[in-house]
């Protein structure tokens, strides 16, 4: 038995990795690395032999663009007057490090298993992978590549026969996993603008907007939302006081079934809401993910279940202003949500009902209805439970209880 660890480092003038195998891949290789060169190859070292191979990689490579022609930004273009603090220019330009480091694995394995002429060999290559990453979050080329990646590991199994000495046959069978990622920049305000512009058939975009901004960091977003925005939110929340997360508040509200022309389908809403809870459940194992809606609004949330796909979410969040407190029961719901928890999240005062006296009602109602939980909507003000400010004499300056703050406590203590 021969065992071979090598391990190689490389300067690349691209972003491509090496060959398989390093060193001791070559197309007369007669190693496990034949598996991948030359199966015919295995017949020919006979024995068993092992490598395990991991090669560094240092790759780097610049990309230089040029100021894109916007425009001139101009104080009034008919658009309206630039607000104070509005940028008046833009430099898009700049050069950025796109630079990879990684380890390119080799691991392959080759046997005669006593038989002369004879040669089985298996492992591990990765022949495809290109990959990188800009250093600066804010570079010039965002919108082209802030990272990226193409791979295809293949799991290789091999065999050959040498015929006296004079011929080796040899063939092997591939298993490819190939895959690529790409995480680049894209426009949030100019979109919204120019939807805005053709829904209410304007002759310009909203004031506030000029072609020059397109790029500007307070028009843009990441498109990697999960990464930069959900993560670290997640990070700083404490698990043991979270009830649930609501992900996206009334996603109905981007959809074109309440903007029809201008909002996105249900399913690209559903597939974000997913992704995030999918993210959520990893970093905050426990904690119920949700999307707060109106039930008329629920066939939509749930338009995939029917298809056989999983629920977008971990319980049903429903938003509920009706005139004398009344909830939904979970068999009057437009659609089945099976077991899944059920809370009102935003349960709130009618516009028909000024003084929210009802608001207990739905406290009352919750439980009996099987609702984990109810959230009243509002808490302070006037027709909240809590409104004004009173002295207490000490300095320090309080909410004063409303009458339905009164009956919600005294609802709430004799449960």
């Amino acid at each position: 038995m021969l065992l071979m660890l090598m391990t190689l480092s490389a300067q690349a003038a691209g972003l491509d990795l090496l060959e398989v195998g390093g060193a001791w891949g070559t197309p007369g290789a007669t190693n496990p690395t034949a598996i991948w060169w030359n199966p015919a190859g295995l017949a020919v070292g006979g024995g068993t032999q092992f490598i395990i191979e991991g090669a560094p990689t240092f790759a780097k490579v610049y990309g230089d663009r040029a100021n894109p022609d916007y425009g001139t930004i101009e104080e009034d273009t008919g658009k309206g007057e630039l607000f104070e603090g509005a940028p008046r220019d833009y430099d898009y330009s700049g050069r950025d490090e796109v630079s990879l480091t990684a380890v390119v694995p080799f691991i392959g394995v080759q046997t005669d298993f006593g038989v002369e002429g004879l040669g089985i060999g298996a492992g591990l290559a990765v022949p495809t992978a290109t990959g990188g990453e800009i250093e600066d979050p804010w570079g010039a080329n965002r919108y082209s590549l802030r990272s990226g990646n193409i791979q295809a590991p293949q799991l290789i199994l091999a065999g050959s026969y040498r015929i006296k000495e004079i011929i080796s046959l040899g063939a092997s069978f591939n298993v490819i996993e190939s895959g690529w990622a790409s995480v680049v920049d894209t426009s949030t305000y100019p979109d919204l603008a120019f939807a805005v512009q053709e829904e209410l058939n304007l002759d310009h975009p909203p004031n506030s907007f000029r072609d020059g901004y397109s790029e500007h960091p307070g028009y843009a977003t990441t498109a990697d939302f999960v990464e930069h925005v959900v993560l670290p939110i997640a990070e700083v929340l404490d698990p043991d006081g979270a009830f649930a997360i609501e992900v996206v508040n009334e996603p109905e509200c981007l959809t074109d079934e309440v903007h029809p022309g201008v909002g996105l389908p249900w399913a690209t809403v559903v597939r974000g809401i997913a992704t995030i809870r999918e993210a959520l459940n990893q970093a905050l194992p426990g904690v119920p993910v949700t999307s707060g809606t109106q039930a008329v609004f629920l066939p939509g949330l749930f338009a995939g279940v029917a298809a056989g796909e999983p629920a977008p979410v971990d319980a049903v969040d429903l938003h509920v202003y009706h005139p004398n407190g009344g909830l939904p029961a979970r068999q009057d719901l437009p659609v089945d949500i099976g077991d899944l928890p059920l809370f009102a999240g935003e349960a709130g005062a009618h516009h028909d009902s000024p003084d929210s006296a009802h608001l207990v009602n739905y406290l009352y109602n919750g439980p009996k209805l099987g609702y984990q939980a109810v959230f009243l909507w509002q808490l302070e003000g006037e027709q909240g439970l809590l409104t004004g400010q009173a002295d207490r004499g000490d300095g320090w300056d309080g909410f004063v209880e409303t009458q339905l703050g009164a009956d919600v406590k005294q609802l709430l203590w004799s449960r």
